[in-house]
Parts: structure tokens; C-alpha cells; sequence
């Protein structure tokens, strides 16, 4: 994971890139809920909730998360050829 901001639970992100951070990491956990969904992957359990609840304050102020593919790279990583 990139270095990247946390919030102490039930805190809003306060700063538009703040905003952007809480936007795209609630799109990117509602990936892996999917994937988990579908037996692909295990992990964390996603307030799925809550990520709505983020993605749709965010949208309001004109914030969207990045494309699905840019999610990936920067909270996965690149894999490098070896």
C-alpha cells in the first residue's frame, strides 16, 4: 500500500486530497469485497456501508475515484518482471 493518510474511526477526511484518498481506498476495498465475494480472494472484512457512504459525500463535493485500473497499481503495487 502506498503511504497514505488514516482516519481514527468515524472521522471524515477533512482536506479536498484527503477526500480523494477516502475515495478511492473505499472504491478500491469495494473491489476486494466483490472479489472476496466471488471466492477470489480473502481479506479484510469492507464496511461496505461506509464506503458508499464516502463515495456518495465525495461525489457530492465533484471528487470520483480513480479508474479501477489505477486503484490497482497504487494499492497493489506493480509487479515487477524478474
Amino acid at each position: 500500500m502506498p503511504k497514505s493518510q488514516t482516519f481514527p474511526k468515524g472521522e471524515d477526511p477533512q482536506t479536498i486530497e484527503e477526500w480523494q484518498t477516502a475515495a478511492d481506498l473505499a472504491e478500491f476495498l469495494l473491489l476486494v469485497d466483490s472479489a472476496e465475494q466471488y471466492g477470489l480472494v480473502t481479506g479484510p472484512k469492507v464496511n461496505v456501508a461506509r464506503a458508499g457512504e464516502l463515495l456518495a459525500r465525495a461525489a457530492q463535493m465533484g471528487i470520483r475515484p480513480k479508474p479501477h485500473d489505477k486503484l490497482v497499481k497504487t494499492f497493489m503495487g506493480e509487479k515487477k518482471a524478474g
